[in-house]
């Protein structure tokens, strides 16, 4: 490699630490606010001019409580819930949103659930894991893993049953939170996107989809570093 190369290659690495380091501060400055202001903030955050995403807060659902009994919501999501119903989107070319409380679902109460259709893109593609039969999580926030492919952990598909969906799933591609804490590797907050066959454990995810992920992220108390 050039050393013009190297130039280009340490400045993206640069600037893409930097990125993290926002990205750390942001959600670290959003949790310490009041729930209302929390809310309105990620709105702006969301609705800024050049995001793709534009959409709203909806009403609180009449029946807050009951419904967040139902499905063993941790304190600081049910203030979410209490402040808003999750965010809905302007447009149906970009549709990512936060469910209703009551459209809350875990992996299992999906047909197939999630570790099946997990399966079946085994099936179909392989497993590239160094553990047979066990999901490979990558790290968030790190390059090394990015080019290395190390695992932070393995888990066993059946994790993604008991985890909550925060979108629509798609046949092999999720988004889903620990409600609860599953292990040391997966406290109570942490976030996994599911795609290709493996997961990533994501804290501070860029895209307008993923910015809802962030918004849970943050209310459910997972770490900021």
């Amino acid at each position: 490699m050039g050393l013009l190369n190297l130039f280009r290659f340490g400045k993206v690495l640069l600037g893409t630490a930097q990125a993290i380091r926002r990205q750390r501060q942001s959600a670290a400055d959003l949790r310490a606010l009041p729930t209302p202001d929390f809310v309105a903030a990620c709105l702006t955050a969301l609705n800024a001019p050049a995001a793709p995403w534009h959409g709203t807060a909806r009403p609180p659902a009449t029946d807050v409580d009951a419904l967040a009994d139902a499905v063993d919501l941790p304190g600081d999501l049910r203030d979410f819930y209490r402040v808003c119903d999750g965010f809905e989107s302007d447009s149906e070319e970009f549709p990512g949103r936060i469910h209703r409380l009551r459209e809350l679902r875990t992996g299992a109460d999906r047909t197939p659930g999630l570790s099946g259709r997990l399966a079946r893109y085994w099936t179909a593609h392989g497993h590239d894991a160094e553990q047979p039969d066990m999901i490979k999580v990558l790290p968030p926030d790190s390059l090394t893993a990015i080019v290395t492919a190390d695992a932070a952990c393995h888990v066993p598909p059946a994790v993604l049953d008991g985890m909550t969906l925060l979108g629509p799933p798609g046949d092999h591609e999720f988004t889903v939170i620990a409600l609860r804490g599953l292990s040391d590797q997966l406290p109570a907050g942490s976030v996994l996107a599911v795609e290709a066959g493996g997961a990533t454990l994501r804290r501070f995810p860029p895209l307008v989809v993923d910015a809802c992920v962030a918004v849970f992220r943050v209310l459910s108390g997972g770490p900021t570093r």
